[in-house]
């Protein structure tokens, strides 16, 4: 075994006790939050990574790649996303993310979503989505409640 992935629950109808973070209704962070660190101490005593899929916790992983692979031999991450970005690491685009039309949609679910990034690279893509709404990115990773 290598590590362990977490995440909090996620769901697309309001609950008792959820809050709305973008598109899903969770936990609240402070609630999910001990529980992380309590699994990331037992999974490092017994010799596994911790990585946190949880966007708001992503902090908190081993590495801010959600699903481990950062770390895996033969594997290149792409550093130049939210994720790393909004966690303050200063990540400089590939030529390929500066090209244009390089940007995806799969950050969104509007039907209208190819129209409004046509023609974008993925790097304007990044500093599109923060300036449209930078209190909803902060929230998505954690850093505004």
């Amino acid at each position: 075994m290598y590590g362990v992935i977490l995440e909090g629950m996620k769901f697309d109808r309001k609950k008792s006790g959820l809050i709305k973070v973008a598109g899903d209704w969770c936990y609240p962070l402070q609630r999910l939050k001990a529980d992380f660190l309590q699994i990331k101490e037992e999974a490092h005593r017994v010799g596994l990574k911790f990585y946190a899929g949880e966007n708001r916790l992503r902090d908190l992983g081993d590495s801010l790649c959600c699903c481990g692979a950062d770390d895996m031999d033969g594997w290149v991450s792409n550093h130049y996303n939210l994720a790393h970005i909004i966690n303050g690491d200063k990540p400089t685009p590939t030529e390929g993310q500066k090209r244009a039309g390089s940007s995806v949609w799969g950050l969104h679910q509007e039907t209208n979503i190819e129209r409004m990034i046509e023609g974008l690279s993925f790097a304007e893509q990044m500093a599109y989505e923060y300036k449209a709404n930078p209190h909803g990115i902060k929230r998505m990773f954690g850093k505004e409640e």
